[in-house]
């Protein structure tokens, strides 16, 4: 990947974060200043608007260094292009996985056995069990996706 390519990549991912971002809190807002008759509150909205805002933030600082020093920047450059940093990346973020699916079965364990009266009842024991089965279920189902996506392009 050359250089324009990850900038143009970066510059992507700024501007969906800060749309996001930006229309989560607007909607937010909006439903907050109606006082619309909602079981939650909007400022729950307005809270989760404010993470892709920062993500669209930090992106937006990562651009203006690389403008800035564009050859002190360059090792950063190569080190998002460079497939054996990749692969590592790769291996980290499956011991990632690993572990936060871990993670979810022992809270769901956990909640199961320190409230059993919540068993089928309670919204957040199907949230928990919802989180575990599609994090134990999703590493699979995209792996055989992006298999048979390969075996498609190789027939073509």
């Amino acid at each position: 990947m050359n250089k324009n390519a990850i900038l143009k990549s970066e510059k992507m991912k700024l501007a969906a974060n800060l749309f996001a971002g930006l229309v989560l809190i607007a909607v937010g807002s909006y439903w907050r200043m109606q006082g619309t008759a909602l079981d939650w509150n909007p400022k729950a909205l307005i809270g989760l608007g404010f993470i892709p805002v920062g993500i669209a933030l930090s992106k937006a600082v990562q651009l203006y260094t690389y403008s800035r020093n564009p050859k002190e920047s360059m090792p950063a450059l190569i080190a998002m292009s460079d497939e054996r940093l990749q692969a590592q990346r790769n291996t980290a973020d499956a011991a990632a996985n690993r572990f936060l699916t871990w993670l979810l079965y022992l809270l769901f364990l956990g909640y199961t056995l320190m409230f059993p009266k919540d068993i089928f009842e309670s919204p957040a024991w199907w949230i928990l069990f919802a989180l575990f089965i599609v994090a134990t279920l999703l590493p699979a189902a995209i792996l055989a996706f992006i298999s048979r996506n390969k075996t498609a392009l190789s027939e073509e």
